[in-house]
């Protein structure tokens, strides 16, 4: 299928033939099917997650846009996103040109003599001993007592800051978690949105059947993106985290933990810890929390 025709029976050719290829598409996600070209570019379609579809205009670089129901509209999004190509072309021409110039900056500032390399090997040196601090710190209390001994409670048994150093890591990304999603956690709120300067809007929610989503979002030619969204499921009695599925739209890449192998689901669950460490430090902050308490406020309202 070629869609370069500009006469309205060509495009309505063009059209008719796009929506018949795309019932080909297989229904898993992340399936793809080469349906044709347009202006020498590859032309394909993709599952995406809810059971959507995407065109995408393949050339060195991905593009895509949603397709939707009209079959006139559909060509015409094509045409759209490929006339974007060229500003978009412009646009990245100019910030390489702009990295080349910090580049030359930079290689004259690194010839430069560092003053304080002392110094800064100190620095490194504790920023190593805080980072393998906070490791095993538990909400607040050190892992070791003032004077070096391993704290214990009047009974004698250890204090919560020495056993946080045998949790497990599903245990470690809930008490990450909690620092930033407590309204969740503990059943107060099914959504928040969340939002640091600098960085993509986060987006935590119930998603029904115990299962919960966190996404960070940016908008891609008029559709949200996700990069990444992570689903999983919360055991409160052990206080744990456990993956369910792993979605990355740029990429196309999609899984769900229960057909994938330990070791995928192993680095899932690191890349997790990270993860929620990182939201910690970027300072994320709350700009819509919505309850299951107002839900009912309004219900009542209502009635």
């Amino acid at each position: 299928m070629v869609l370069n025709g500009r006469h309205h029976d060509e495009r309505t050719k063009a059209a008719e033939h796009l929506l018949v290829l795309s019932r080909k598409l297989g229904r898993e996600t992340g399936a793809t099917l080469d349906v044709g070209s347009y202006a020498g570019f590859s032309i394909r379609l993709l599952r995406v997650w809810g059971g959507g579809i995407s065109v995408q205009i393949c050339g060195k670089c991905t593009y895509q846009t949603e397709m939707g129901d009209s079959e006139l509209g559909n060509i015409t999004r094509i045409e759209n996103l490929a006339e974007r190509i060229a500003v978009l072309k412009k646009d990245e021409e100019f910030k390489l040109s702009s990295l080349q110039q910090q580049l030359a900056a930079a290689k004259l500032q690194s010839e430069k003599p560092f003053s304080d390399e002392e110094r800064l090997a100190e620095l490194q040196k504790k920023k190593v001993s805080l980072d393998l601090a906070l490791e095993f710190k538990d909400d607040g209390d050190d892992v070791m007592a003032a004077d070096g001994s391993e704290e214990e409670t009047d009974n004698g048994a250890e204090s919560p800051a020495v056993q946080s150093k045998t949790l497990t890591l599903e245990q470690r990304i809930y008490q990450k978690l909690a620092v930033f999603a407590a309204p969740i956690l503990s059943g107060q709120a099914y959504y928040m949105k969340l939002k640091s300067d600098g960085f993509e809007d986060l987006a935590i929610e119930v998603i029904g059947n115990g299962e919960y989503s966190i996404a960070h979002y940016y908008e891609q030619n008029g559709d949200l993106m996700r990069d990444p969204e992570i689903t999983f499921t919360i055991d409160t009695a052990s206080r744990s985290v456990h993956p369910t599925s792993f979605l990355q739209d740029d990429m196309g890449i999609f899984y769900e933990t229960e057909t994938a192998a330990p070791a995928k689901v192993k680095d899932l669950k690191e890349f997790m810890s990270q993860w929620f460490g990182n939201i910690q430090g970027q300072g994320y902050q709350p700009e819509k929390v919505k309850t299951y308490a107002q839900e009912e406020d309004l219900e009542e309202m209502e009635r």
